[in-house]
């Protein structure tokens, strides 16, 4: 239980270092994640949002499509303007927010607390000897995730292929780290004994 212990700690802050090393030391994001270049063009634009009264946080999109799929000229209408004007995605605030306040940095830390516990349960319940096996199994998951997050992102909601790339690849050593903490302290112990299996 002790090395369990160890594990999700040590992998929760493994992650946590590595989020702040991949976006604030290395910038493996900065040329993917854009702003609108200045203040007067920010300022026009959340004119834009207070116009458009979008009194609600949340992720919106345009242009609109039909309520009715089955409304062949509202449909058509739709894929004209699809085709033929700038679309794209809002994730809006209205009131506005802290930049970074500490319950994200704190609610990161629980999240990556968790990826490891569930990392940690996972090698457990699979039984896997040998360090290379139980490392490869938590990349795996890693490749999971990009594909069920990144790779699908950049498909179905047109996610900007750098972008989705530079988080794929921020994920993926992510997981190759915490692989290594979990493969190296959870382990199948051999019938009276408490050491690392060979092989």
């Amino acid at each position: 239980m002790l090395r369990v212990v160890i594990a999700v700690v040590l992998g929760g802050v493994v992650l946590q270092a590595w989020g702040f090393a991949s976006w604030m030391v290395l910038g493996m994001h900065d040329a993917t994640f854009n702003d609108l270049g200045d203040p007067a063009t920010e300022d026009a634009l959340a004119a834009l949002i207070e116009k458009a009264d979008l009194k609600d946080s949340g992720w919106y999109y345009w242009p609109a499509m039909p309520e009715d799929w089955g409304d062949a000229e509202a449909m058509a209408a739709y894929e004209e303007r699809h085709a033929s004007m700038p679309i794209g995605h809002l994730i809006v605030a209205p009131a506005g927010q802290e930049p970074m306040p500490p319950s994200m940095m704190a609610i990161a830390g629980v999240t990556n607390l968790a990826i490891a516990l569930a990392a940690c349960l996972l090698v457990a319940m699979s039984k896997l000897k040998g360090f290379f096996k139980r490392w490869v199994f938590v990349v795996g998951l890693g490749v999971v995730t990009v594909l069920a997050t990144d790779v699908m992102g950049w498909n179905w909601m047109r996610i900007p292929t750098d972008y989705a790339i530079a988080m794929a690849v921020d994920r993926l050593i992510a997981m190759a780290l915490l692989g290594a903490v979990v493969a190296a302290l959870i382990y199948p112990a051999r019938p009276g004994k408490h050491s690392e299996p060979q092989g």
